[in-house]
């Protein structure tokens, strides 16, 4: 092979439009010597310092609706973990008051300190228990 032809190829390579099997198939050798060319032209680690080429994805109508409804669920879920964690916190208020309360010697149930919690505007949403449902499924 020419030195032309090898540099050639090397610069191709470092260019990163085709891939090392689709250059060695041109010139009709292995990707195994395209690389060696590489390394012998520009010094050992020179060509993987270069950005790898970004293969482009086809964007159609049906991956955009796909990643349309994975947004939607993905903020739904956004959604309920705020109410959860909204949830939580309401529940340790209620039990560090309750807990509180309870060291000051005050006998007062948790159930009323929500009611008094929410007669307040402290609470917003009632915490219900909810029962055991596996066997509807």
């Amino acid at each position: 092979m020419t030195k032309e032809k090898k540099e050639a190829a090397v610069l191709e390579l470092c260019q990163r439009d085709k891939t090392a099997d689709e250059i060695a198939s041109q010139y009709n050798v292995s990707r195994y010597s395209v690389y060696l060319w590489a390394r012998e032209l520009l010094g050992k680690g020179s060509v993987s310092s270069v950005p790898k080429r970004k293969k482009e994805k086809e964007v159609t109508p049906a991956t955009v609706e796909e990643l349309q409804t994975e947004v939607d669920k993905l903020r739904k879920q956004a959604e309920e973990l705020k109410d959860e964690v909204y949830r939580l916190r309401v529940e340790k208020d209620v039990i560090r008051i309750h807990a509180a309360l309870k060291n000051e010697a005050v006998t007062i149930s948790e159930k009323v300190v929500r009611r008094l919690m929410k007669k307040d505007g402290l609470i917003v949403k009632s915490v219900r228990k909810r029962k055991y449902t596996s066997h509807r499924l």
